[in-house]
């Protein structure tokens, strides 16, 4: 296979790697891409991409060994490593992201003085009130044995950003030294809910860098926001899915919207906007159906009707659609 037919293999299978195929396939393909060209950098990118989705850190050691241009992802991959020693020759502590993973490296490694020297410098940089500075000052009062300042500060760590893991955490921690058993057993269940979404979230990140085009992975972006409970970025991301889906693709992220407006956003209107104005461009029977369903539940009966109707013109044994429209009748 010659260079160019091994990158586009790489390529693709990278694509099918993050929708669910073979890891080992993928990552062998982006292997014996590299060593065809080792100096091509955006294939290297794309390489580290698939590793940093599939949490494959020895690749990451592997493609970014002896190259200053990827410091970062080697740093970070030592990190998660837990060679931590390693990682601090690499991590600069005035970069406002590793910094965080600075001050994580130091307190593992137990060099809390030097710990606490380099939090007080991010803290005079980004503010008392950033909430990973905030989360980290809670740390350091947790591990002092003041847990009602712990408290306080992991308590303003959430009121600046109410998903911030450690946050949770660490409040549950305090509270539980506070001698807060409830409160505790909330924080800590609230953790346990968020951690396995923002994985999520990070391998559904890697699907957009890695095709950013492609609808779908903005879809699954917005899926996991909205679990989360960020609505914004869910709303957000599920435009960014309907402005780069085409075709079959298009009608899931349509309804996924539609869905997001109506139960989320409380806005029936706007979902039936959405429906109508697609079903207008061409009519899908899943998007009838729905829409009629969504006028359904705001009783405007008879526009439910109309629309149950509409699909019936297609599929007029459609057991579901009339059975929906046997029971609007005898409303």
């Amino acid at each position: 296979m010659g260079y160019r037919a091994r990158m586009f293999a790489a390529w693709m299978l990278a694509g099918a790697l993050l929708a669910g195929s073979s890891s080992a396939q993928a990552l062998d393909e982006v292997r014996a891409a590299l060593v065809v060209r080792p100096d091509d950098v955006e294939l290297r990118r794309t390489a580290l991409r698939l590793a940093f989705a599939h949490k494959r850190w020895s690749d990451v050691l592997a493609w970014t060994d002896g190259r200053s241009r990827f410091r970062g992802e080697r740093a970070r991959a030592l990190f998660f490593l837990a060679r931590y020693r390693e990682a601090l020759e690499l991590l600069d502590a005035a970069d406002d992201e590793e910094a965080f993973l600075v001050l994580d490296a130091l307190e593992a490694l137990g060099e809390l003085e030097r710990h606490d020297r380099v939090l007080a410098e991010v803290r005079a940089r980004l503010g008392a009130a950033d909430a990973r500075v905030a989360a980290a000052e809670g740390r350091v009062a947790l591990r002092e044995g003041r847990f009602q300042e712990a408290c306080e500060r992991f308590g303003s760590a959430l009121a600046s950003d109410p998903w911030c893991l450690a946050a949770h955490f660490g409040l549950g921690r305090a509270r539980l030294g506070a001698g807060d058993v409830p409160g505790a057993r909330v924080a800590l269940e609230e953790h346990r809910r968020l951690v396995p979404l923002f994985d999520e979230l990070d391998f559904a990140q890697r699907g957009v860098e890695l095709d950013p085009a492609h609808g779908p992975n903005h879809a699954k972006v917005g899926d996991v926001e909205r679990a989360i409970g960020r609505l914004p970025l869910a709303h957000a991301a599920y435009l960014r899915a309907l402005e780069h889906s085409t075709g079959a693709e298009r009608v899931p992220v349509v309804l996924r919207l539609a869905r997001f407006l109506e139960e989320d956003v409380g806005d029936s209107d706007a979902a039936v906007g959405l429906l109508g104005a697609e079903l207008q461009a061409d009519f899908e029977p899943r998007l009838a159906v729905r829409r009629g369903d969504v006028l359904a539940r705001a009783e405007r009966l008879e526009e439910a009707l109309a629309a149950y109707r509409a699909v019936l013109r297609q599929r007029p044994d459609d057991a579901a659609v009339l059975r929906r429209i046997a029971e609007l009748e005898a409303r």
